[in-house]
């Protein structure tokens, strides 16, 4: 589908966008409106556009998209569609999704699996999901066609439009039934809005696996009133009476996961994705076997003596099986020296064939056995790390490794002396020596992004495209502004910076541009006077910043990212402290009377290493300029801003060679329409990542 200038008109929503949007096509159109295939237009990334076509929205339509971003942004997990960036245009809202590329949905993936592949597939949609429950975030419409899979088989989680976080359910009234009813809760489909919990979603997780298992939905009906009755009533056939490949540990899990009493299923969805690796790995599940044979009863119990009478039949059944069934299950076993089974053993990490950045490895999982304590040992050819488990449970070990290929053996031994071994082998990249002695909060994600190399020098990284030398600069929060300046650089406000990202540590400098025009088929520029190679690219229009941008694979930084990168965390007034110094930049009233070749100025590094953020030359960013002010309001803090979508002129920062110290601190801002440089010589940028 076109993004045609008529289809534009026939959308005002995509008209009042096109500022900032390149649309390409539709995605996929639902209740709340229209996903887009677009492209950023100040960064040149692509994104899932969505967008409320409804020219008059209600307020609570509204109240809900704007929830959906806050609570979806607030989550960071691979298993998660993230949030680039949300906002409003013309009245219009918007949000801007990460772009799967090629993702198709759980619906359409799993007929065409086997059925360790399918339940595989939904333990990592319970992991995922496991990690927004354990940020307070419920999903409340999980199901197949929320779940994408992307080109590479990994799972992501998407479309929080009805999810509750703490501190966002204000929207929602009481008894309100929110959801798809084939994958409702009892709690939901009766209006219980206060046993709606992590549970909630553990039942439409369950659904969703009894779907993987069988190919069918447990319950099913002619309509809404019949699949409700089902649901709230109902006997759910156990899965391997209808597949017997399933065997009895995936059965009692998804027996398990779709309890009636929320109180009965799996405390969340982690707990959930954890019995799914139990079961996978062949190791017992947690999910008793009493309470599938109870799940399974209940519904007959209810048929015979009435619904009032069932559930006083369950409730002392349940308070009998925890009293009598539990130590008729141990006996015999109490004793250590009775005990001939080993601990059960489960790994989280490493992967087989993990590649590892590091000199130490996290080892993590879950060992169990009736005989506590337990002892677990990770063992490598560089070391060894040791924990004692008082009553079994999870446990994280830190062990030496050295380079090369390496065999990791772990082991759990109990009180009885029984032993249960599993080994992995990993794979330690080299590394710089000086990446391992950097403090961990200081290194970026490994391994590190496609098309990137550790440099020779301390937290240099290398783009190989262009040779652009880069820094990481890590999340984090900072002032952005200042109240004693200019109006537009006003009101000093609180910024949250969500992801690290990669920083050129130097503007781009001449000899980089020229390579860009040689590959580009674009005319060199001339060497200005007293310049080389070595020089910043001083004569650069936005546009030019765009395309070699684009060209490199990297991107301009937005404005806020460009002051953190250039201030830090501490709000410094110059990218070294306060004050300004002679000696630390290249500016009018520090004698300079033309550029300098970058890095010249070691001294006025910023706190994260990038060089010439004061002085040389005005940076391009990403960013429309605002005349009036930061759009903020008091004591708001703003997260990940990208400031407005549309404007006349873009912004510049860092101040340049013939500016005096005073237009070059760290808040200074300053416009342009994109077409005076060519006058002034002195306007370049530095690339983000």
């Amino acid at each position: 589908m076109s993004a045609s200038g008529s289809f534009h008109r026939r959308n005002p929503a995509l008209e009042a966008l096109r500022g900032r949007f390149e649309v390409e096509g539709l995605l996929g159109q639902g209740a709340m409106g229209a996903v887009y295939r677009a492209r950023d237009r100040a960064t040149g990334r692509p994104v899932a556009l969505k967008v409320v076509l409804d020219p008059e929205p209600d307020a609570r339509r509204l109240e809900r998209f704007r929830r959906e971003g806050e609570i979806t942004a607030s989550l960071s997990h691979p298993g998660i569609v993230r949030v680039h960036s949300a906002g409003e245009a013309g009245g219009h809202p918007f949000l801007a999704y990460e772009l799967v590329e090629g993702g198709r949905t759980l619906e359409d993936v799993l007929p065409g699996l086997d059925l360790r592949r399918r339940v595989a597939l939904v333990r990592d949609a319970a992991r995922a999901l496991g990690h927004a429950h354990r940020a307070g975030v419920l999903h409340r419409d999980v199901k197949p066609e929320n779940v994408l899979v992307d080109q590479a088989g990994h799972v992501r989680v998407a479309d929080f439009g009805l999810a509750a976080a703490q501190g966002f359910d204000r929207m929602t009234r009481t008894g309100a039934s929110l959801g798809t009813p084939a994958y409702m809760s009892p709690e939901q489909l009766a209006g219980r809005r206060d046993e709606v919990g992590p549970q909630t979603d553990v039942w439409s997780l369950g659904v969703v696996l009894y779907q993987a298992l069988t190919g069918k939905l447990p319950f099913d009906g002619q309509n809404v009133l019949e699949l409700g009755a089902q649901i709230m009533q109902g006997e759910v056939t156990p899965p391997r009476r209808l597949v017997r490949e399933v065997d009895a540990d995936l059965e009692a899990v998804c027996l398990h996961a779709l309890q009636k009493r929320p109180d009965a299923r799996y405390v969340d969805a982690e707990e959930l994705a954890r019995d799914l690796d139990r079961a996978l790995a062949g190791l017992r599940v947690s999910a008793s076997s009493a309470s599938s044979v109870l799940a399974r009863a209940a519904p007959r119990a209810r048929r015979a003596a009435g619904v009032a009478g069932a559930v006083t039949v369950v409730v002392v059944t349940l308070v009998l099986a925890a009293r009598w069934l539990g130590p008729i299950a141990l006996e015999g076993r109490a004793g250590a020296a009775a005990d001939r089974r080993p601990p059960t053993l489960l790994l989280d990490a490493p992967a087989d064939g993990a590649e590892v950045w590091t000199d130490t490895l996290e080892v993590t999982g879950e060992a169990t056995d009736v005989s506590p304590p337990i002892d677990v040992a990770a063992v490598t050819g560089a070391g060894r790390a040791e924990a004692r488990l008082a009553r079994g449970g999870r446990f994280s070990l830190r062990v030496p490794l050295a380079p090369g290929d390496v065999e990791v053996v772990v082991e759990a031994r109990d009180a009885a002396g029984n032993a249960a071994r599993v080994t992995r082998r990993v794979a330690r990249a080299a590394v710089p020596a000086w990446f391992e002695a950097l403090d961990p909060a200081r290194r970026p994600p490994t391994p590190l992004p496609a098309g990137l190399a550790f440099g020779e020098g301390e937290g240099e990284y290398v783009h190989a495209r262009d040779g652009s030398v880069l820094v990481w600069v890590p999340p984090g929060s900072f002032v952005m502004g200042a109240d004693d300046d200019e109006v537009h650089e006003r009101p000093a406000h609180r910024v949250r910076i969500t992801r690290g990202f990669f920083m050129g540590k130097y503007e781009v400098t001449l000899g980089q541009w020229r390579r860009f025009c040689e590959a580009a088929g674009r005319p060199a520029p001339d060497t200005p006077p007293g310049a080389d190679d070595a020089h910043p690219y001083a004569e650069a229009l936005w546009e030019d910043a765009r395309d070699y941008g684009h060209w490199a694979g990297l991107r301009l930084p937005t404005e806020a990212e460009w002051e953190y990168a250039a201030r830090g965390p501490e709000g410094l007034r110059f990218p070294w402290g306060q004050r300004f110094e002679r000696g630390r930049m290249n500016a009018s009233d520090d004698g300079r009377d033309g550029t300098a070749p970058v890095g010249s100025f070691p001294l006025g590094a910023s706190p994260f290493g990038c060089h010439d953020m004061a002085g040389n030359v005005y940076e391009w960013v990403a960013d429309w300029h605002t005349e009036a002010g930061y759009p903020v309001r008091l004591g708001e803090e703003r997260v990940d801003p990208t400031g407005p979508t549309t404007g006349a002129r873009r912004v510049l920062r860092g101040g340049a060679y013939n500016c005096g110290s005073a237009y070059c601190r760290t808040f200074d801002r300053f416009a342009s329409d994109g077409g005076e440089t060519r006058w002034l010589k002195n306007v370049g940028f530095r690339v983000a990542r």
